[in-house]
């Protein structure tokens, strides 16, 4: 005679039909639990893959930002060397325009941020360049117009290599120097040096006590 007999034959008929009731709602909790449980593992399996896609570009994109700015800063030092050389001359065009050449090449890993910061001073290049081009032209007669372009050319060359002290922030953004602290920020360069010094500092606190 088998269990479900059995019992059956002798539980009240009011407990087996309360029994028989309840299976169906234990069945229901279990596949609402499995389903739930299914459902988080998918959704860990997901946050791991974008976390894991997240920290791959990450490293990706910051390799590239180094690439980009090591070939921006080596340009601007270059640059520096050949202004303090030949002064404000048309070749300031060439500088301008292989500044903006490399910030182009990388521009997919720059922010708008970014490349708005560094437009100023690759304009202010080409502007000077431009502008001396046309003096040695022979195209502006001596006068008045002349004298603005020499003032409008000297200023700039003052600008950029921080021989002028800036009177407004847009003056202050085509210094080769603070366009090579710019560059730092994309690193973080700045940020991380404190982080280490700090790092140091709380390591001497412990040692000494």
């Amino acid at each position: 005679m088998s269990a479900s007999f059995l019992a059956a034959y002798y539980l009240p008929v009011s407990a087996i039909i309360k029994n028989i009731a309840t299976v169906p709602g234990i069945i229901s909790i279990i596949l609402v639990l499995y389903k739930s449980w299914k459902d988080e593992m998918l959704q860990n399996k997901q946050q791991d893959f974008i976390l894991g896609t997240a920290s791959h570009m990450a490293e990706v994109a910051y390799n590239k930002h180094v690439k980009f700015c090591e070939e921006y800063i080596e340009r601007i030092e270059k640059a520096r060397q050949e202004l303090f050389r030949v002064g404000p001359t048309k070749k300031s065009i060439e500088i301008g325009r292989d500044l903006v050449n490399i910030r182009q090449r990388h521009s997919p890993w720059l922010t708008k941020d970014i490349e708005r910061g560094l437009k100023p001073f690759e304009g202010v290049l080409i502007e000077m360049g431009a502008k001396e081009g046309l003096l040695n032209s022979g195209a502006l007669p001596i006068g008045e117009k002349r004298a603005r372009v020499v003032e409008k050319v000297y200023k700039s060359f003052g600008l950029v290599l921080g021989h002028d002290e800036a009177l407004t922030e847009e003056e202050a953004e085509v210094s080769i120097d603070m366009v090579i602290e710019k560059i730092r920020d994309v690193l973080g360069i700045n940020t991380l040096t404190k982080l280490r010094l700090r790092a140091v500092d709380l390591a001497l606190e412990r040692l000494r006590k």
